[in-house]
Formats: structure tokens, C-alpha cells, sequence
């Protein structure tokens, strides 16, 4: 056949793949069926969802980077710009109706019920269900929680009918831009400008939920009214000579879905499965058909290509295409396309690789999926004078576990080293005995870096050995630090209460705290081997 003829081809299957066409090339369209409709049946194993998985722009990037350093987050939590890197920990999720007023473009479709705003919620908690779900089955179900926006769903004027405006961003040739930027401005989120830069909006609305609700990531779902639509695409557009449009997409490692409520043939009794995929890409699942993210351009699709904060291969590539098969063929895999029934999405499935892209891989077996399975450290300075103040001060940070993916390409953003977990206690003990908790600086232990303090009663003169240990919020331990202090001038105990410390008592007159970690704590874990050849951190 020769390399032009594989090129040619799959040219056309990234065309089959991307959305049916408007105007008949590409997949053939499928007729939806009407909203509400009780004969609604799940899609074909042919139907498929490629090529939605977008990076956003390098210059946006950048952007964004610049504007996490002028916000920092202390220690290595996730910065501004980081909000769904990995699908472990809280995730507050908003779901987002654009309501058309008619100002800007006609309005064509009919318009927001109560019964479809129902069922969009409903179909979208399906989809966070069943993400929990899985979580639950790969083992590390207790490290994962969605939380829906108490305003959820939120219908928002606009002045377009975002249905009849290409999707997708430039890469697609889409005009996401113009209604999306609509939609945040009435929110209330205009404050960044020049092209683009409705990504941020979204960016900066994602870190004001996450603030809100107190979680670790956050992201959107915008979904447009296609109850009028002919085919549940999004506004056919020419791209290099090309004619179609788009159902539904997604960015790695977000900020935002774009669905509608029908999204081509899957149908609007299907909206969870189509969800469920494109939340796959915000936590950094790429696609699986032979298409756009299934593939490192310029090259042909490629199996070894990393995706994710843990850079898992993505080796189950073109499961239903025999040309581009690697060396999994999942067919029912969700990052293929959702499969389901008329009970929803029970038949897809994900596989070993999707567990790795979305960060639940867990190599060393403890039930912590690695990205949170972080070691903290700290610092001890001892007192310069034990016998006129006996403070102890010192510094305790968590530790990110590293990133396989720190810079960016085309096809996939860059994920820096970040770590969700807090400094939750830093423990001392005097001469072995039973652990004491250290003060934090700042009144509480709840960030990934924490300043403390701590003063020993010692009520006998010695020498005295003071052992610290800081411990995260998934239950790790530091290394033990010791520092030794020579007392001549010890406290008069008499007249006050325990805790106490008496030389020759073997230790501490402490008692210990319940369930003590085990002295020295935690061992840091050691990665097992890849589930495939070519190895994993």
C-alpha cells in the first residue's frame, strides 16, 4: 500500500471518527431520536466519539501559568491553573444551560423546560456515578468524590444559540469562543482580555468553586439546547475543504465540556455516556478511535504515546480499527466510545491504561492511588538555649509525587508536580516516648506546607533525645528527624500538669495518641513494574 496509501486512510477514519457530517461525507448521519422519547435506544458499537479531546493554546497556557505565579497556593498545591489534573480527591462540578435571548442571533431551538433541565442533571450525576463506581472497583474508590454546584444546573442568558455555531476551538475549526465568552461576561467574568481568553474566564469561575466548596479540583459542563436540531451537531463548519460538525468535546486537564442534549447519534436519552467520556478527557484520558489525541502528530496513531500525570501509554488505540490496533483491543472501552443500554452506561468499561491516564494506578498496592501516595518532609530547628526557651520550630511540606508529563505538546498540556494532600500533624517525642502533637504556626494544619512549634516540659536536668515526624492527610509519615538538648535548668513540675518529661522514666510520662503510626512511619513506596513493557514511575 505504501505510506501514502496508510496516510490516506487514516485521514478518512480521523474524519469518520471526529462527528457526523451535516452535509453527508465522512460517517453517514444518524437521525436522532426526539427528546423525551420512551423508544430512545443506546448508540451502535459504530458510533464513536474522536477527536474532542483539545489542548488548550500555548500562548493561553502561558497565560495561565503567568497568572497561577501572581496567585500562589503555598508549598506545591495545585496552582490557579491547575484545577482537574488527576481524578483523585473532591471535584466540585458545574453544569451550565446557555438560554438563548435572541440579541446577538436568532434563537432556533425551543427553549429550556423543567423536564429537560431534570433529565440533563440527572444524566450528568449518572455519569459522576459511574465514575465513582469504577474508582470503587480499581480499589481506590475512597479517594474519590464529585460534588455538584448547589445552583446546578445554571441557565445562563446569551444572546446566541450556541447549537448553530461550530464547536470545539480553532483546531476544529470551531468558534467556541464567541458564545462561551457570551455566557462567563454574563456571569460576571470579563476580567481577562484579547483572544482566547475565555478559557481563563472558565479557568478563573473552576477556581471560584473550588474555593466555594472546598475541593481539590473543579471543572464545567456547558450543555446546549438541541431540541430543534437536525442531527445533534454543532454548526457545520468547512475546515481544509472539509464540511462537519461537531457533538461534543473536551480539554485535558480542563477547564470545560461542550455537549447538547443530543449530541448526534447517541441520543438524548444517552447524555450520561457521552458525559461520562468527556469527563474522561478533563482528567487526561485520551481518546481511543484513531484520531487526533489518539496519536502524537504529525505521526500516525502511536501506542506508546503518554497521557496523563502519571504518562501511562495508550495502548488500547484503535480498538475497533484492525490497522491502528495496539497491543489492547477494548472494545467496549468508554474512551472508545460510551457503551450502554437502556439502563444507562453499565456496559463500557475501562481498562488499565484509562486507569493510568486518570491518575489511580497504584504501584505499590496500599489502596492509595500513587498521585496522593506522597511522603511529606520537614525541618527541626532546636532551641539555641534549652534552659532559658526550650521551643522547637521547624517546617513541614508534602511532597508531589512527580509528574511523567512536565511540558506540554501540541497534543496534550503539561502537568507540573502537584500534591493535594495537607500537612495534617507533626508529632514529637522526648527520649522515645509516646507522641505529642507540635502547634502549627498558623492556628490549623490545612495546607501542603506548614510552619509549627513545640515546647517539652522537662522537669528533671539531662540530656534529652527529641524525635519529630509530620504526617499527611492519607496517613504517611516523615523520616524521623532527632535533635538532642543538654537541660541543667529544668521546669518546676510541681505545680503544673502532664504532659511531663523525667530524665531516667525511660521517656515521656505522655500518653501516646490512639492508633500511633508505627515509629520511623511509613515506608516510602517502591513502584512495581508497568502493566506493560516500556515502564511507569
Amino acid at each position: 500500500m505504501g505510506i501514502l496509501g496508510v496516510f490516506l486512510i487514516f485521514i478518512l477514519l480521523n474524519l469518520f471518527l471526529v462527528g457526523a457530517t451535516r452535509e453527508g461525507r465522512g460517517r453517514p448521519r444518524v437521525t436522532p431520536t426526539p427528546p423525551n422519547s420512551p423508544t430512545a435506544t443506546p448508540p451502535s458499537q459504530t458510533t464513536f466519539l474522536g477527536g474532542d479531546a483539545l489542548t488548550i493554546p500555548a500562548d493561553i497556557q502561558q497565560l495561565e501559568r503567568n497568572e497561577a505565579a501572581a496567585r500562589p497556593t503555598g508549598g506545591q498545591a495545585p496552582g490557579w491553573d491547575r484545577t482537574s489534573d488527576f481524578m483523585v480527591g473532591s471535584v466540585a462540578v458545574a453544569i451550565i444551560l446557555p438560554n438563548c435571548d435572541g440579541t446577538l442571533a436568532p434563537c432556533t431551538q425551543a427553549g429550556w423546560t423543567t423536564n429537560d433541565i431534570n433529565h440533563v442533571v440527572n444524566e450528568i450525576q449518572i455519569a459522576l456515578d459511574w465514575w465513582e463506581q469504577k474508582a470503587a472497583e480499581a480499589g481506590v474508590g475512597s479517594h474519590l468524590s464529585f460534588q455538584l454546584t448547589s445552583d446546578s444546573p445554571r441557565l445562563v442568558t446569551t444572546g446566541y444559540e450556541p447549537i448553530e455555531i461550530p464547536g470545539g476551538n480553532n483546531v476544529l475549526c470551531g468558534d467556541e469562543g464567541v458564545w462561551i465568552d457570551d455566557l462567563m461576561a454574563n456571569m460576571g467574568y470579563d476580567d481577562f482580555s484579547g483572544g482566547n481568553t475565555y478559557l481563563m474566564e472558565v479557568r478563573q469561575f473552576n477556581n471560584d468553586l473550588r474555593d466555594q466548596y472546598d475541593t481539590d479540583w473543579a471543572f464545567t459542563i456547558f450543555v446546549a439546547d438541541a431540541s430543534h436540531d437536525s442531527d445533534g451537531l454543532f454548526g457545520n463548519v468547512n475546515c481544509g475543504g472539509i464540511s462537519f460538525g461537531v457533538a461534543a468535546w473536551a480539554y485535558l486537564a480542563g477547564p470545560f465540556v461542550g455537549m447538547n442534549t443530543v449530541n448526534n447519534g447517541f441520543g438524548y436519552n444517552f447524555i450520561d455516556g457521552v458525559a461520562a467520556h468527556e469527563i474522561g478527557h478533563i482528567f487526561g484520558a485520551p481518546d481511543e478511535s484513531p484520531s487526533n489525541h489518539c496519536q502524537a502528530p504529525p505521526n500516525l496513531p502511536s501506542c506508546t504515546t503518554p497521557f496523563g500525570y502519571l504518562g501511562f501509554e495508550n495502548q488500547n488505540c484503535g480498538a475497533n480499527v484492525p490497522l491502528f490496533s495496539c497491543g489492547l483491543s477494548e472494545g467496549n472501552s468508554l474512551m472508545t466510545s460510551p457503551q450502554g443500554s437502556s439502563t444507562g452506561i453499565n456496559q463500557s468499561v475501562i481498562h488499565q491504561f484509562t486507569v493510568g491516564h486518570v491518575g489511580w494506578f497504584d504501584s505499590d498496592g496500599d489502596t492509595i492511588p500513587d498521585p496522593i501516595d506522597t511522603i511529606p518532609v520537614h525541618t527541626l530547628t532546636p532551641p539555641t538555649n534549652p534552659n532559658a526557651d526550650r521551643t522547637f520550630t521547624g517546617s513541614a511540606q508534602d511532597i508531589p509525587w512527580p509528574s511523567a508529563l512536565p511540558t506540554s505538546e501540541s497534543w496534550r498540556p503539561a502537568y507540573p508536580d502537584v500534591t493535594i494532600n495537607e500537612v495534617v500533624s507533626v508529632q514529637y517525642r522526648v527520649d522515645n516516648g509516646g507522641w505529642a502533637e507540635a502547634q502549627p504556626q498558623d492556628g490549623s494544619f490545612d495546607t501542603s506546607q506548614e510552619d509549627y512549634f513545640f515546647e517539652p516540659l522537662i522537669c528533671e536536668s539531662g540530656v534529652y533525645t527529641v524525635d519529630v515526624r509530620a504526617i499527611n492527610s492519607v496517613g504517611n509519615s516523615s523520616t524521623i528527624i532527632s535533635e538532642t538538648i543538654n537541660v541543667t535548668a529544668p521546669e518546676n513540675c510541681s505545680t503544673v500538669n502532664l504532659p511531663l518529661v523525667m530524665n531516667g522514666s525511660g521517656g515521656s510520662m505522655m500518653a501516646p495518641p490512639s492508633n500511633p503510626l508505627p515509629p520511623g512511619g511509613y515506608p516510602v513506596p517502591t513502584p512495581m513494574p508497568s502493566p506493560t513493557p516500556g515502564g511507569y514511575p
